[in-house]
């Protein structure tokens, strides 16, 4: 079997007889065969599972359903490179491993939307006029079934480079004499590539973020940003109130809205607003982008005005006062690992920036009345403010409890010298997530799935990563005493218009000519309207994916800034520049107490 598929994401399921194969059921032989949605019969729980219905993963499965039939065969299609290791696709691998006896695996790259890096930061071209890397899977069935995974040979190679160098290379090499690297895919995910299992087996032991905050979910969906997300309550309220009284074609023709999508249209939008009636509580603040707070209209209905609000976790930020982490379950891209955050409002999908996949969200407390099903009555600790509880996983406070000999109030802080409460096991997990020596030793394994997280050694570890988790969320939610001394200066007229905003020689411009991303946004010739005294390292910082300084900036191009604007900008400054303060704070607490991951194990494993 030959072939270059196809490549569509948005395909739907299929016909009848594809979706039912995809998923485990042969019905023209009337019996059950692999499926690309489970391992070994337990489902993978993917929340969105659009990406395994790609075209080309479904002209995978046919090929691979005739080579069944057949009983022995080869397998060769060049197809997106994203089944190789992405984490959706791990259903895919096992039913691939078990059945064929030899997986030869080439990835060409080339990806443009991950935005890769060659491994020496040279050219690096895709075989094709396309912006999908790619990758050639060679497949090959010679004996009848083993059932077993470890049974099957896997190869892998990467070949980086200009286009011409890689069709050179095609040319002259077959699976015989090319230079494989052998792969022993592991069970849960079965990556078809290496990974750094051995020496950091102790992560796999931690629990994961996604258990210890059981209520979450991805970020809010609006399927429409410019319509509804606006600068200011007052504008949200305009365009609300401008579409409840006004024809559907005039209000897409008002507001250069594209056409409907499967799951948002301009009329539900309308229904949904005139359904409950407008109100001014419903208009909220959502964290569009890191320190960048906009606001929305929240009616918490699916397919309404906003595409999908995720009710049943936003609801609770909502409620009362609260606070929640940001995370990611993948991230794709070459730059280091940046993708964690924290908001006390409901944030939107693309807060974070990753080719593969959203930001995910966790509250810190649920409220009652929220969602379907009131998670109070189910907590086994007191009620607090408002009747909140705490969203945690019992298990992990316990554990907390036992290494540190700290007992657990449900509500707010604790004194960290006899007790502790869920602000301080957040400040704890934020201060660890912030550890340069975490986010490199870990980097492979936060990339394919929810990050994990260690449990402290004692309770000094304990308390000392927890009072500086406090200062660091103090600095990312913008309330720090820290951020009134600027440490900037504004050089301009009152209410600059934003130009392409670049950087050099301390000074962030609004009216500089620029360079390209790749250059990291410096400015070719000084201008003359800007922010003086910002640190490189300051512009260069990321956080979820994007250069901070430059995006806030980057989201206002056109617009003007007001002094409150101005101060905003000067506090994001402060706050990066404290951050990357902090963080090497953190690193040197971390080896003071024993290094990663001593500093995490059992007092009886870390001297050993």
């Amino acid at each position: 079997m030959i072939g270059n598929p196809p490549y569509l994401g948005e395909a739907g399921r299929g016909g009848d007889w594809i979706a039912a194969l995809m998923r485990g059921r042969d019905i023209q032989n009337d019996r059950k065969t692999l499926s690309y949605f489970e391992i070994e019969g337990c489902s993978l729980n993917e929340r969105n599972t659009k990406w395994l219905n790609d075209l080309y993963v479904r002209f995978t499965r046919l090929s691979h359903w005739l080579l069944e039939q057949s009983g022995l065969g080869v397998h060769g299609f060049i197809t997106n490179h994203s089944y190789i290791d992405s984490l959706t696709f791990r259903g895919m691998r096992w039913a691939l491993l078990m059945t064929f006896d030899q997986l030869f695996l080439v990835d060409l790259h080339g990806n443009l939307k991950k935005k890769e890096v060659t491994p020496d930061g040279s050219r690096n071209d895709n075989v094709f006029d396309i912006q999908q890397g790619v990758a050639i899977g060679l497949f090959v069935k010679k004996f009848p079934n083993s059932d077993e995974v470890s049974s099957t040979l896997v190869r892998h190679a990467d070949h980086w480079g200009p286009r011409a160098e890689k069709y050179d290379w095609l040319l002259g090499h077959h699976a015989a004499n090319s230079e494989w690297i052998d792969v022993v895919p592991c069970k849960k995910f079965y990556l078809f590539k290496t990974s750094d299992g051995a020496e950091t087996k102790e992560y796999e032991e931690w629990p994961s973020i996604a258990e210890i905050f059981p209520v979450n979910s991805v970020g809010i969906v609006t399927a429409r940003d410019t319509l509804t997300v606006r600068w200011s309550a007052k504008d949200i309220w305009s365009v609300v109130s401008d579409m409840v009284r006004s024809d559907t074609e005039d209000i897409r023709k008002k507001y250069r809205l594209r056409k409907d999508v499967r799951d948002w249209r301009v009329g539900w939008a309308q229904d949904d607003l005139r359904r409950g009636g407008l109100s001014k509580s419903n208009v909220g603040p959502i964290l569009y982008r890191p320190f960048d707070i906009r606001f929305t209209y929240y009616t918490g209905k699916s397919r309404g005005f906003l595409c999908y609000p995720r009710a049943r976790v936003m609801g609770h930020m909502r409620a009362g006062e609260n606070v929640g982490l940001i995370f990611m379950r993948q991230v794709a891209m070459g730059d280091p690992y940046t993708h964690f955050g924290a908001s006390r409002y409901p944030v939107d999908a693309r807060a974070f920036y990753s080719n593969k996949g959203i930001m995910s969200f966790g509250p810190l407390y649920l409220y009652p009345g929220v969602g379907k099903i009131n998670a109070s009555l189910f907590s086994q600790w007191p009620k607090g403010r408002d009747g909140r509880t705490p969203n945690l996983d019992s298990r992990f406070v316990d554990q907390i409890a036992t290494t540190t000999e700290l007992g657990f109030v449900s509500d707010g802080c604790g004194d960290l010298q006899e007790t502790f409460g869920p602000e301080d096991i957040l400040a704890y997990i934020y201060t660890v997530f912030h550890s340069p020596g975490y986010r490199i030793r870990y980097e492979t394994k936060l990339k394919v799935d929810f990050p994990r997280v260690p449990l402290p050694r004692n309770v000094d570890i304990f308390r000392q990563l927890a009072v500086t988790g406090h200062d660091l969320l103090a600095l990312h939610l913008l309330e720090s005493p820290k951020l009134g001394k600027p440490i900037t200066t504004y050089t301009g007229p009152r209410n600059p218009k934003v130009d392409p905003a670049v950087w050099s020689d301390g000074t962030v411009w609004l009216d500089a000519s620029k360079t390209s991303a790749r250059d990291g946004y410096r400015a070719t010739k000084p201008g003359t309207i800007g922010f003086r005294g910002v640190p490189k390292k300051v512009w260069d910082f990321q956080i979820g994916g994007y250069k901070v300084c430059h995006k806030w900036l980057k989201e206002r191009k056109g617009c003007t800034l007001s002094d409150k604007d101005i101060a905003h900008y000067q506090k994001i400054v402060v706050a990066l520049n404290e951050t990357i303060r902090i963080m090497a704070e953190i690193d040197a607490v971390i080896e003071i107490n024993g290094g990663w991951p001593s500093a995490f194990l059992p007092e009886s494993d870390a001297a050993l």
